[in-house]
């Protein structure tokens, strides 16, 4: 970063000119943190999509990928999901997964029946990440289409970077090591979900 600041006749700044580098994540002091809303600084440990409203039971695709791409706003760490689980299924396995950008596993709750339903808490098979500000690519899939889980649709201003369902190709109810990432098509369905310390 160079700044410069000049003055001249009859005050003002003098011309100064300085180079430095800033790296890391800043401290709670530094200019680093000034737009950051949470007092406990960098990363969050909790994350929930927010301003969704409504929403509606969506089965997981069979051997397939619902994938939803939204954007991050937060550093944040976690350990497990949070999803919303309408109808169980204890008889084949279903799994949820967070990729990057470039359509890369992060996080997932590994192939698993679903015996249960509700607001759930499901530990990742990576355990603590952390994740920075960016796009991320949210996927459920499952070897059958029993159980289901819940999609939000966004409202006063929430988008979806884009959405598809029943796309690209899954086995055994588990998430692919890699996806294709969409294209962009702003929408406003996504899956319910949270990111959780």
């Amino acid at each position: 970063m160079r700044v410069h600041g000049r003055g001249g006749a009859g005050g003002g700044l003098s011309s100064v000119t300085t180079d430095a580098t800033l790296t890391g994540a800043g401290t709670g002091a530094s200019p680093l943190k000034v737009a950051n809303p949470f007092p406990g600084g960098w990363p969050v440990s909790i994350w929930i999509d927010r301003n969704n409203s409504g929403g509606t039971a969506h089965s997981f695709p069979t051997n397939t990928l619902d994938i939803y791409g939204m954007q991050i706003d937060e550093q944040v760490q976690f350990s497990q999901l949070y999803i919303e689980i309408d109808a169980l299924d204890a008889g084949h396995n279903y799994d949820v997964g967070l990729y990057n950008f470039a359509g890369t596993l992060l996080a997932n709750i590994g192939a698993q029946p679903l015996p249960a339903t509700g607001n759930l808490f499901f530990n990742t098979v990576q355990g603590l990440i952390t994740i920075n500000p960016a796009i991320y690519w949210l996927v459920f899939t499952g070897a059958a289409s029993t159980a289901q889980y819940g999609i939000s649709f966004g409202q006063r201003g929430t988008l979806s970077y884009a959405t598809a369902l029943a796309t690209q190709a899954s086995a055994g109810g588990a998430c692919p090591a890699t996806i294709t990432p969409l294209a962009k098509s702003y929408t406003t369905t996504k899956g319910f979900f949270g990111l959780v310390a």
